[in-house]
């Protein structure tokens, strides 16, 4: 498999050519304008509770993975990721604790207080202002997200570094693991808001082409890194999220190829990650085995987006790559809907946990308009979807009042 990067300052340079008519992740006749909200009820009751947080918004301060850091970095550089495993905890054997057990399915409550938590905090409040300007010309909204990009990405003294190396460490055993690179999986959602900004007030044209630097030179690392090679190809969640950004990233930065190459790899991951059964075999033996199907699932449905928006339909009628994807929804739709189809596999909690299996149905029905998928998302409280997902992947059908 090639995997040379082709980016060079000329592709980033036309990647904003390369997107006019669309989004990195997110196809054009799933990008809402203010005039269609009215026949999405969901996504316009997401956009008014937005607009009643504008003005706490605007006062949150900058993110950085410098400040406040609780775990140094290995490498002496506070600008790197840093965190640990979420499900490793301190050998009460032991009186350091080191080196650290494994708890599969239990958070270590501190696992919250490293830089992941960062991504998610940063990932929401620029997704905020990039909406707020898209649908309300927001002029404040959109310089708000603009200085969080500038201070996490792109400051020299505050910007994270564009790699993971020390990523869901384990005190006692390792600085750093493959794993840690699904931390990044909301940055392929926010490629998406960083093109919807691109007009704004947020950012300069030349600071926009240092944040498609800053992915390609992620981009890079992803692919030629020892660590980061080891999801290369693996059919489960860790190996779908490393395709699925690499492809969003690829497009963000206006290279198709590559983008193109890497959804060719993931038609043929799914094909491999289903069973005929409709169950996800890398993910039903975790003690969480309902969630991470579904985690799995999600990860699918980012290139499922992307593909759609580049014309690599992963979801085309009676295809391989279709028909897997919805043997797994729908089988885990069986359990959620009926008491009798009961879920064979782990559920640590002895529940089905309604969190990423939400937004997996979501986007499902916006693809098929499943009947099962329509009396599901009637049951699954809106809290469970995330602010993206229930703007662009919410419709009529699916958001009843």
């Amino acid at each position: 498999m090639n995997i040379k990067l082709l980016f060079s300052l000329a592709a980033v340079s036309t990647g904003a050519a390369v997107l006019a008519a669309g989004l990195p992740t997110i196809p054009e006749n799933r990008i809402p304008t203010k005039a269609t909200l009215a026949e999405q009820p969901m996504a316009k009751r997401a956009l008014d509770e937005l607009r009643k947080q504008r003005g706490a918004l605007l006062k949150q301060p900058p993110i950085s993975v410098t400040f406040d850091k609780k775990l140094p970095s290995p490498g002496g550089d506070p600008r790197d990721f840093t965190s640990c495993g979420p499900y490793w905890w301190p050998d009460p054997a032991r009186p350091d604790g080191l080196p650290y057990i494994r708890r599969d399915g239990q958070f270590n409550p501190d696992f919250r207080s490293y830089d992941q938590t960062k991504i998610g905090q940063v990932g929401r409040r620029i997704t905020a202002g990039a909406l707020l300007w898209h649908f309300d010309r927001d002029r404040e909204a959109a310089e708000k997200a603009g200085e969080l990009i500038r201070v996490f990405f792109l400051d020299e003294a505050t910007r994270m570094n564009p790699h993971m190396k020390y990523a869901q460490a384990i005190p006692g055993r390792t600085k750093g693991r493959v794993e840690g690179i699904i931390d990044t999986i909301a940055f392929a959602d926010l490629v998406n808001m960083f093109v919807l900004l691109k007009e704004s007030p947020a950012l300069r044209p030349e600071e926009y082409r240092r944040l498609q630097q800053w992915f390609e030179a992620y981009t890079r690392w992803l692919l030629e890194d020892p660590m980061a090679r080891k999801d290369f190809g693996k059919k489960q969640n860790h190996g779908l999220s490393y395709h699925a950004q690499i492809i969003a990233y690829a497009r963000f930065c206006g290279n198709e190829e590559l983008a193109a190459e890497h959804l060719k790899i993931v038609r043929n991951l799914i094909v491999a990650a289903v069973d005929e059964r409709g169950f996800l075999p890398e993910e039903i033996h975790r003690t969480r085995s309902w969630h991470y199907s579904a985690f799995a699932l999600q990860m699918i449905f980012r290139s499922v987006g992307a593909g759609k928006a580049q014309g690599i339909d992963l979801f085309a009628p009676g295809s391989e790559s279709f028909r897997a994807i919805e043997r797994a929804v729908e089988r885990m739709l069986k359990s959620y809907l009926d008491p009798a189809e009961k879920w064979p596999y782990p559920l640590l909690n002895g529940e089905l946990e309604p969190g990423a299996f939400a937004n997996v149905v979501l986007q499902y029905h916006a693809w098929t308009k499943s009947e099962s998928a329509d009396r599901a998302l009637a049951r699954l409280p809106e809290k469970n979807f995330t602010l993206f997902n229930r703007i662009f992947y919410a419709s009529a059908a699916s958001a009843e009042e």
